[in-house]
């Protein structure tokens, strides 16, 4: 029988989420489903939720957007990257960042993406590992440093809220790039080392849905690599062509501007100033090495 711990985050898509609760539960009681429900909008708080429910429930559903997903993600595995739960992964959104959902064929739509507790249908999926000086973290779509956590800030600040969250994140991307200064680091990986100068934004991704739509090729997205996409000495005329082929997927390259390769791991350095993101929220500064977990995360899907 499935005993699930349902974490509801009732801050998630402006409060939308909340207002989501009372036919998510009536669904539950309709399906029979045993079940325990938790309101929480602290990502702590939800990561704990996560990591102890999982000692007495068989599947953990967090109920939100990304970042409430991450949040819960991060409490099936400990500090080294190993997976320390028994449970499945079983997300329902109702938030405002679907990445994560789309990339899996989840619904978006919350009255469809509720059925996912009722199903059977498990895959394993990898997830990433961010080394920091004095933390480790965990994503499940991407990391960015650069002005991703720039973007991210400015989308957090209330306009996905008004706009939604493709054009409120658009709007976010052109006021970062006014706000920021591109910057150089040092990058090894594939056992190469080197330096990149003038970076706006290098991507480790793991899912083709990046961000609030952007997005790359599926081709790029394996089990046991990220992809690298570098986005450097960036041009108002590059502009046009670069969002058409983030937003649109498109397998495609704009010459020493816009590149992308693949890596299982990568060390990147460079002034303690520049910021890392990493599945829509900001964590930290360089440097940093990020690593594929050992293990890989149960996930319910349709």
């Amino acid at each position: 029988m499935k005993k699930c711990l349902i974490i509801i985050n009732p801050k998630s898509n402006g409060g939308k989420c909340a207002k989501f609760a009372p036919v998510l539960l009536d669904y539950l009681n309709a399906n029979k489903v045993s079940y325990k429900h938790v309101f929480e909008s602290d990502p702590k708080k939800i990561k704990a939720l996560a990591y102890e429910g999982s000692k007495s429930f068989s599947r953990i559903v967090p109920v939100g957007g990304d970042g409430t997903l991450n949040s819960a993600m991060n409490g099936f595995f400990n500090s080294s990257g190993d997976l320390v739960s028994s449970a499945l992964f079983c997300p329902v959104h109702a938030g405002t960042s679907p990445d994560f959902c789309k990339s899996y064929n989840i619904p978006v739509n919350p009255a469809k993406s509720m059925e996912n507790i009722l199903s059977n249908n498990i895959i394993n999926i990898p997830i990433g590992k961010i080394i920091l000086d004095n933390k480790t973290a965990f994503f499940m779509c991407a990391a960015s440093v650069g002005i991703g956590s720039y973007i991210a800030d400015n989308a957090n600040n209330g306009i996905r809220k008004l706009m939604g969250d493709v054009p409120g994140t658009f709007v976010s991307i052109i006021k970062s790039l006014i706000q920021y200064k591109p910057a150089s680091c040092k990058i090894k990986y594939n056992n190469k080392q080197f330096v990149i100068n003038n970076i706006t934004s290098l991507s480790i991704g793991i899912t083709p849905y990046i961000a609030s739509g952007l997005q790359v090729d599926k081709s790029y997205c394996t089990k046991d690599s990220f992809y690298l996409l570098l986005i450097r000495n960036l041009r108002i005329t590059a502009l046009p062509k670069v969002f058409s082929i983030l937003y649109s997927g498109r397998k495609e390259t704009v010459s020493d501007v816009l590149s992308i390769d693949k890596t299982d791991s990568i060390i990147i350095d460079g002034n303690n100033n520049i910021r890392i993101e990493c599945d829509g929220d900001s964590i930290g500064e360089l440097p940093c090495k990020i690593e594929m977990c050992s293990d890989l995360l149960p996930l319910v899907v349709q």
